[in-house]
């Protein structure tokens, strides 16, 4: 089995703005494939849904996350940029 399929699944639940269920799907995948791929990504979608939830805290600590465990990933650059929008 594959990320790829529900690391969509949570991207879909983003897009309806279902950002709790969206991050439920997120931690799923990265609890069945930690080692994947797909875990920058699914680890750096935490953080915007954490920040339309109203969690800024906790979206800066996901995206501080991203940035530590995965610094050459095109997520952590995103992850860069995302911090300072929520400044």
């Amino acid at each position: 089995q594959s990320p790829h399929a529900p690391y969509w699944i949570g991207r879909s639940h983003y897009n309806k703005k279902d950002y709790r269920q969206a991050i439920e799907t997120y931690k799923r995948v990265i609890a069945d494939y930690p080692k994947s791929d797909k875990a920058p990504a699914v680890l750096f979608e935490i953080g915007p849904s954490q920040a339309e939830l109203g969690d800024v805290a906790k979206a800066r600590e996901r995206l501080k996350q991203v940035i530590e465990k995965y610094p050459q990933s095109n997520e952590a650059s995103r992850a860069r940029l995302k911090l300072a929008d929520l400044k």
